[in-house]
Order: structure tokens, then sequence, then C-alpha cells
């Protein structure tokens, strides 16, 4: 995928809508998976200041028509990739995405922007219903109960948000029964948050 073909999908345009549509059939088509979906745990997923410190770049550069050189390359916080990719690897949970990016572009958008900047492990591990976007008015914990209200069927899963964005959250159930992470403003995923994200991936609900 080249710089103008990455520009195209991610422009949220009626033209750009049918393509998505289409990039999104075929590539999860393809995707393998090593366990049925319905047995892998649950990576609810935040993207600014997770893993997306908006320095340079953040998701309102990402929407712009015309991208700088170096985007691709400086978008990701890579300390934060170095915690979060091996627990992928790890324990290969479908992810779905929280992020108000979704309000930008669409998911599919999301999953090529991450095949084009190097994430494939990202791309590659999205959930079929990986898109938990937060309704105008209500909060990020209203969103995410919501998505497991409708997809939940009991696996082990886990909340990466962050304390500005991350409304709601703190203080739930979920950070209650140690299934939420959440990320300091302008520090995103650090290595000592992984003990708690291995706990929840690899924990079954009681």
């Amino acid at each position: 995928m080249n710089y103008l073909q990455v520009v195209q999908v991610l422009r949220r345009t009626p033209g750009g809508s049918n393509f998505d549509q289409r990039e999104q059939t075929s590539s999860r088509a393809a995707k393998p998976f090593i366990t049925s979906h319905l047995m892998r745990p649950l990576l609810l997923l935040d993207i600014d200041d997770v893993f997306c410190l908006n320095r340079p770049y953040g998701g309102y550069d990402v929407a712009q028509k015309e991208w700088p050189s170096d985007l691709l390359s400086l978008l990701w916080h890579p300390p934060a990739l170095d915690v979060l990719e091996p627990l992928v690897f790890e324990f290969n949970p479908q992810i779905v995405v929280t992020s108000s990016w979704l309000r930008l572009m669409l998911l599919s958008s999301i999953e090529a922007l991450f095949r084009a900047s190097g994430a494939l492990w990202l791309a590659n591990g999205l959930h079929p219903e990986g898109e938990a976007l937060q309704a105008s008015g209500k909060t990020r914990l209203d969103a995410v109960d919501g998505w497991l209200a409708r997809h939940h069927h009991g696996e082990p899963y886990v909340i990466l948000d962050d304390t500005l964005s991350g409304t709601g959250l703190a203080g739930s159930k979920h950070d209650r029964a140690g299934r939420l992470v959440m990320c300091r403003v302008d520090i995103g995923l650090l290595p000592t948050h992984a003990e708690r994200i291995r706990w929840a991936l690899g924990t079954t609900l009681r």
C-alpha cells in the first residue's frame, strides 16, 4: 500500500466508505484465527494517550487530506508498543477499538492505518465487530458496557484507556475486577502496566 492508497482509504467520503466496506470484507476473510474467536480474550483498546501521545502527530493529523512524509513512522509511541506487542502475541486477543478516532474515520480505515504503519499485529487482531463507538453525550463506560452486552461471551478481557477520555471507567465494575488499565495523559502505556494486562487476559471471569 503506497502513500496515495493510504490517504484514499483513510478519507471518510462516500467513495471512501464503499472502499472501506470492500477492504473490511476481504482483509478479515483472509485473517488466520489461531483459536475460535469465542475463546480468545478481548482487548478493548483506546488509542490517544495509550500508544499515541500526539507528539508530533495524532488522529486529527491522520484525518487530513495531506500527510507529512514522516507521519506513519512517528504516529505511535514506541515504548508503549514495546509493552503491548508481546502481550498481543502471548494471548492473541481480539481487539476492540474504543477510541474517539472512530468519529474521524471508519474502523476499516484504522485497520488500514495499522497495516500501513507496520502494526500488523494490531490489524490482524481486530474483532469482527471491533468498534465500540462512544455516542454523543455518553461516557466511555457506556460504550464499553454496550459493546460487551452485545458481543461478550464470557471471555477474559481487559480495557486499556486513559484518565482523560476514559470517562466513567475509574471505579467501575471493570476497575474493581482488575480489568482496567488507565494510562496517564502524555505518558501512555508503561511496563508497569504489563502485569495487570497479563492477569486480565489470562484469567477467566468468576
